[in-house]
């Protein structure tokens, strides 16, 4: 993860039909009959065998989700990494107030 520089989301340039019908089934099943794991898949994804086009779409749009998904997880690293610093810093100013407090005691 690079702070503060996020991924570029590749972006597929496909028409919204098609991105459409590619959301409705998922990345999964898409993948799936893009490598011919599903032999015989719904009526409306056929069209991936049949043109190669489709499947220029259907990788394009596999590369927008996967960088999506990097993006998010990227995000998702940064939150965790500033709470963890917020909290170490939260735990030496509790140290550094313990300290001065005994010390004063010390003193009287």
């Amino acid at each position: 993860m690079s702070i503060l520089r996020w991924r570029k989301i590749r972006k597929a340039e496909i028409p919204k039909e098609r991105q459409d019908l590619f959301q409705r089934f998922g990345e999964f099943v898409i993948a799936s009959v893009l490598s011919g794991a599903f032999q015989h898949s719904p009526g409306e994804l056929k069209i991936i065998y049949t043109s190669a086009e489709v499947r220029t779409q259907v990788i394009d749009w596999l590369t927008e989700c996967a960088d999506k998904r990097k993006r998010r997880e990227d995000r998702v690293e940064f939150i965790e990494v500033a709470i963890l610093v917020v909290f170490l810093v939260s735990i030496a100013l509790e140290i550094v107030s313990i300290v001065i407090g005994l010390k004063q005691l010390a003193r009287g």
